[in-house]
């Protein structure tokens, strides 16, 4: 069942259960049993105990909630043009992820990521498409790959002689159609490429299947698990043109990985003898590769390597001898991970597109549709050659008519015309078709099945409460934002006088405690005898006297005068640390870099003023302003609650 289903019948039941009875109003307005129960069960999730306790706290904060919804429906707020176009974009979005049967995208999902856990060794054979671009060939194609299936099967001709005898895929024939391991998810146009290859047993032949580049044989030859990804680098001594200095080449290679393995530094050994100028910069470093882009030899010894750091014996490809040091393997996600990187890559994939037709059929079976062909032949034979350009006016010879019902939708002749104008580029594109009637019926099908799915989304509500109430959450929420903003936020921010008295008022909540001034100073330099000059020096003058001194027009030294309450966050040289004192040097190798501390002074606790604590003020006054409008509303609004009803709800 799907989940959206699933949720749905939870609220029908629960409702039916209660009678959907009133649990509590605000100014008269009613709230179901059926509405507090999804939002409780929703935003306390695996917390909803359903105690009195828990009940009673979340009651309470609901009820402001809608004591404060009330009052922006009496500021007029949910008549502003820029809040309803806001939540008309959240409809817009909701529904179309709402639309989306859950279940058959979270299959399409779990389906991939099942797959992307397995690489798979497959050999082909090929047979393109023909090269007509607007118009390719599939007939032709189609009839040679069942032939040459016909006779493998018949044992005229095995795999291997097919491949190359037939097979148009130039890079592999050479190697009986391998074409190596392959991982999902693949490039959009090969998903029944892919399906084929990940349900074929190994070592069987697949029956021919179509991608975007022709008609396939696949023979899968292995099935392993996914090598996932990992980043490496390199040291390459290049396979030398002259054949006589092939041995030395690789006596070098060698002799550079003994020294390696006494302890040479990689960083070094890239410098001094790696003949890959391109990643000289890196390290040698290549990146983070996955299977298939590599050369096979190196990818199987890169992936061999056990450990971070490992280093690799010299490997031979075509391109020379290569030592592999493995800097990080990349773990492979979860699924709750791979699901959000899934989810985007797969947006306009073809087996999401195909999910988006069953919805589109499934309405078409649930929905009176009439379509009035007389008119639609009138629109044909009022097409000219301007249809395909830029600058088409539509059809002002034809009158407004019912072009197509979709239940109680009517769309007409003008509404579709409206469409075809706005859709340049694809009335355009149609001209390929050389045919008029298919160029306006592709377009009109389009149109169909967009405004089948807009049909759908416009009585979702009426169907489904779960996405009713989801609605009403994002409607609510807008409200309540542009309320709070105005009524507090924005307010708390100019009410200077307000915000004054407000410090006064609690000016004992905002104190410092004990802060130090110090000063920090660095030193650009690996000479340690320099810096406890430096330190002895700043011990009996100030950090200006100090820069004139030392810096050398150079900048090798900085400093920062800072003052800041003591805590366990600074560091430890400074956390116990009395005025006059200066901290030991401390060397940072990887900067070149020595940092040491002085304490100019330490101040006792007192009072903070206004500017000092500006921010935690205003957040203070701010809860001070909210606290002050409910009591007010409370006030303002009567609130009505069924005990008896809230008591059924506890478990």
């Amino acid at each position: 069942m799907c989940i959206t289903l699933l949720i749905a019948g939870l609220l029908t039941e629960i409702s039916a259960q209660h009678g959907d009875e009133v649990l509590f109003s605000v100014n008269g307005q009613p709230v179901t049993i059926s509405e507090f129960d999804y939002i409780y069960s929703k935003n306390n999730s695996d917390d909803a105990k359903y105690s009195e306790q828990s009940l009673r706290d979340y009651l309470n904060l609901y009820i402001n909630f809608k004591l404060k919804v009330e009052a922006a429906r009496a500021m007029g707020l949910d008549t502003i043009p820029k809040l309803r176009a806001e939540l008309k974009g959240y409809q817009k979005q909701l529904a179309d992820s709402y639309l989306m049967d859950k279940k058959i995208k979270e299959d399409i999902l779990k389906e991939a990521y099942k797959r992307s856990l397995k690489d798979v060794n497959i050999s082909h054979i090929l047979v393109r498409l023909g090269k007509n671009f607007f118009n390719k060939d599939t007939i032709g194609p189609y009839k040679r790959i069942m032939t040459i299936k016909k006779q493998i099967d018949s044992g005229q001709i095995s795999f291997e002689e097919a491949v190359k005898k037939y097979s148009e895929d130039k890079n592999s024939r050479d190697r009986a159609g391998n074409i190596g391991y392959i991982n999902a998810v693949l490039p959009k146009g090969f998903y029944d490429f892919e399906t084929v290859v990940y349900s074929t047993p190994v070592g069987q032949l697949s029956d021919p299947v179509r991608s975007n580049l022709g008609y396939h044989i696949i023979q899968v030859n292995d099935i392993r698990p996914a090598r996932g990804k990992m980043e490496a680098a390199h040291i390459l001594i290049r396979r030398p043109k002259n054949e006589a200095e092939y041995p030395a080449a690789k006596t070098k290679a060698f002799n550079i990985y003994k020294q390696l393995k006494k302890g040479l530094p990689w960083d070094e050994a890239v410098q001094k003898y790696s003949e890959d100028k391109a990643t000289l910069t890196t390290n040698g470093s290549l990146g983070v590769f996955g299977i298939g882009k590599l050369d096979p030899k190196f990818e199987d010894a890169a992936f061999a390597l056990k450990k971070d750091m490992d280093i690799s014996e010299p490997i031979e490809t075509r391109y020379g001898w290569h030592i592999i040091r493995r800097i990080a393997k990349k773990q492979f996600p979860d699924y709750k991970q791979a699901k959000v990187i899934l989810d985007n890559k797969l947006k306009n994939d073809e087996r999401i597109l195909r999910a988006k037709q069953v919805v589109i059929n499934q309405i078409k079976e649930q929905t009176k549709i009439i379509e009035n062909q007389d008119v639609y032949r009138q629109m044909l034979r009022d097409m000219d050659s301007s249809f395909y350009t830029y600058g088409w006016k539509g059809m002002p010879k034809l009158k407004k008519q019912i072009l197509l019902s979709i239940g109680d939708m009517q769309l007409y002749t003008t509404d579709f015309i409206s469409y075809l104008k706005k859709q340049r580029g694809k009335r355009i594109r149609t001209k390929k078709y050389r045919d008029d009637d298919i160029a306006l019926r592709k377009l009109y099908n389009n149109y169909f099945e967009e405004q089948l799915l807009n049909f759908e989304k416009n009585r979702l509500a009426e169907q489904h409460p779960d996405f009713k109430a989801l609605l009403r959450e994002y409607d609510e929420g807008i409200l309540l934002f542009e309320a709070t903003k105005r009524k507090i936020w924005d307010f708390a921010s100019k009410d200077s006088i307000g915000l004054v008295n407000f410090f006064n008022s609690h000016r004992n909540n905002y104190r410092w405690n004990e802060r130090i001034e110090y000063t920090k100073y660095e030193i650009d330099t690996s000479n340690a005898r320099l810096v406890k000059k430096i330190r002895k020096y700043a011990k009996k003058h100030n950090a200006v006297d100090v820069y004139k001194k030392y810096s050398l027009g150079k900048e090798l030294l900085k400093y920062i005068t800072l003052v800041k309450e003591r805590s366990p966050k600074m560091p430890k040289a400074l956390q116990k640390a009395q005025a006059g004192k200066v901290t030991k040097p401390q060397y940072d190798k990887k900067n070149n870099l020595y940092t040491f501390y002085k304490i100019e002074k330490t101040l006792k606790p007192t009072l903070k003023e206004l500017d000092e604590a500006r921010g935690f003020i205003i957040a203070d006054y701010q809860d001070h302003l909210e606290q002050q409008w409910l009591t007010d509303l409370k006030k303002q609004y009567k609130v009505t609650i069924n005990e008896d009803v809230f008591r059924s709800l506890i478990k």
